[in-house]
């Protein structure tokens, strides 16, 4: 793709010229330059101002699209530093209103009626309400810049109240200077635009962030879901539902932030849905790749309805905040989803997601969501998500490497989307107890295999917060273990499958008399047998526990039946 684009360096005079508007457009995340950032700022151009034989300041580049189309300018990078210039221009306009270039540079006005005035800087992120307290606070008053509560302000009114509070301080800069300071910082200071340009608005912007990318290496780029966000917000913006599309994005944005995942993340499991659907076993590729497809059972997310998107991205981040709740124990043993909960946190254990994506599948196609906006999952459902949660347990815990597992749990995802029979028998392999105790021991896996031995025991309720320890560590060795025990042999059971432990106590590194008490009050029934043995705990103690452990895992991985 050729890169027709323009860089001139500018002055701010020239860059908020007359002719110039800009538009930060709605995919851009929200301002979020605080005092530190302005304080580097100031600090940066209060010195060189008061260094004479500084002939000017660079403030860097942004990168900007233009489509032949129409004047406005697109800001593809460079929102922060913009809004900052804009936020420091009008404070500076109240102590130097002889200056007319400071007016301009905020304000557009109207040819024949110079009342009528737009801003030259817009900002189109409705997140966190960007877009009007923004242009809310370029027509503040003096006064109104004086009485601003700090701790009830939004960044917009925090950063133009420190300019103001900075400019009103003698010691900073003298009031004599400030007209000086205006001409510096109007003539002498530059950014590098460099500007993309084409007929076509979206391929301006295509191009822009080919080059904001390339030239980029600050972690700052924009993600794959503010992309998406911008296509689903032109769909409702063409429907004139912008403000319905607004509130329901807020909802989903809310729901993700309590559930401690990205809308990254709920894109990516949405790629899975769509991928199961159409029967995809192949790589996955990008999702901005993915989400603009247009062929092969696919449609592109700018085609589609984008409340159809809005209510399956919902239903997804439901089925995370279910999944979560099962992690946490936070269903009442009497409720729907209480009986998933310990196989769902020895899924959470996996050292990988892709387990998790199939039982968020299954939810997906499986569960409807009732009035009170739960989901909701039939008996005969729940008991096959039941089974199925064991069965992956049994498939993924085999493997160490997600390389190894991935195109099985794409072809399963496939089968679950269309309702198909996944038979397990032919994947998992029946364990003996030699097989079982190198299990894990030494890599990712240990912590999920500890949780399940745990769980295995039938009589075992389900444990939140949980926290993993060894039984016999260093310190347990220095603080005396009875003669049954030989030293030579520690590397060897310090990894083993019986020196895990699944505990409710966070303390670790105790030597074993002091846990007595704890283990003795514990929930966890293994815990609490120990208590009775660790006053003198023997190797042949050590060994029984291990051993049954070992047998709870041959016989779960040996049955195809729920357990």
């Amino acid at each position: 793709m050729g890169l027709s684009l323009s860089a001139e360096q500018k002055r701010l005079t020239e860059l908020f010229a007359k002719t110039n508007t800009y538009l930060i457009p709605s995919y851009q995340r929200p301002y979020s330059w605080s005092e530190k950032e302005c304080l580097d700022l100031w600090d940066d151009l209060i010195f060189i101002f008061n260094h004479e034989d500084s002939e000017e300041y660079f403030l860097g580049n942004i990168v900007l699209a233009k489509s032949a189309k129409n004047d406005v300018v697109e800001v593809i990078d460079g929102q922060q530093r913009l809004i900052t210039l804009t936020l420091f221009l009008k404070v500076l306009s109240l102590f130097d209103g002889e200056n007319a270039y400071l007016e301009e540079a905020i304000w557009n006005k109207d040819r024949r009626d110079k009342s009528k005035k737009t801003p030259r800087l817009r900002t189109m992120v409705f997140e966190d309400g960007d877009n009007e307290n923004f242009e809310k606070v370029l027509v503040y008053t003096e006064e109104e810049i004086i009485n601003i509560n700090i701790k009830k302000s939004n960044l917009f009114e925090q950063n133009l109240k420190f300019f103001y509070d900075k400019l009103n301080d003698n010691e900073e800069i003298e009031k004599s200077k400030i007209a000086d300071f205006s001409d510096f910082l109007l003539e002498r200071v530059y950014i590098l635009p460099i500007q993309s340009e084409d007929i076509d608005e979206e391929k301006a912007r295509e191009k822009a962030l080919i080059i904001f990318e390339t030239i980029n290496n600050r972690g700052l780029d924009l993600s794959d879901a503010d992309i998406f966000k911008a296509q689903l917000y032109n769909s409702a913006s063409n429907k004139k539902e912008s403000e319905e599309f607004i509130e329901r994005w807020k909802d989903l944005v809310s729901l993700a932030k309590n559930n401690d995942y990205s809308l990254v993340d709920v894109f990516r499991i949405y790629s899975h849905v769509l991928r199961g659907k159409n029967g995809d076993k192949g790589n996955e590729i990008g999702l901005r790749a993915f989400f603009a497809q247009d062929k092969k059972g696919y449609i592109s997310l700018r085609k589609r309805d984008y409340n159809e998107i809005l209510d399956d991205l919902n239903k997804i981040l439901l089925i995370i905040e279910l999944f979560n709740k099962c992690i946490k124990n936070e269903w009442k043993v009497d409720e729907e989803f209480y009986s998933l909960s310990k196989w769902f946190q020895v899924i959470d254990e996996y050292t990988n997601n892709y387990p998790k994506y199939i039982v968020f599948i299954y939810l997906f196609i499986n569960s409807s969501i009732n009035k009170e906006d739960n989901l909701t999952l039939g008996k005969e459902k729940m008991k096959e998500l039941l089974l199925l949660s064991q069965n992956i347990i049994k498939y993924v815990y085999q493997y160490t490497s997600a390389m190894k597992i991935r195109f099985v749990i794409f072809e399963m995802i496939v089968k679950v989307a269309k309702s198909e029979f996944i038979d397990f028998s032919k994947l998992v392999e029946k364990k003996n107890k030699n097989t079982v105790a190198e299990f894990g021991s030494r890599d990712g896996r240990k912590k999920g295999f500890s949780l399940l031995s745990l769980y295995l025991n039938r009589e075992q309720e389900v444990v939140y917060p949980y926290y993993f320890n060894k039984l016999i560590s260093s310190i347990t060795i220095k603080n005396r273990l009875n003669n049954t025990w030989e030293k030579a042999d520690y590397e060897i059971y310090s990894n083993s499958i019986g020196n895990l432990l699944v505990t409710d106590d966070k303390r670790k590194n105790q030597v074993l008399i002091q846990r007595i008490e704890p283990y003795s009050k514990s929930k966890i029934k293994d815990l609490e047998k120990l208590s009775t043995q660790l006053s003198n705990f023997n190797y042949e103690d050590f060994k029984e526990r291990e051993d049954d452990k070992i047998d709870r895992l041959v016989s779960f991985f040996s049955k195809d039946t729920l357990w």
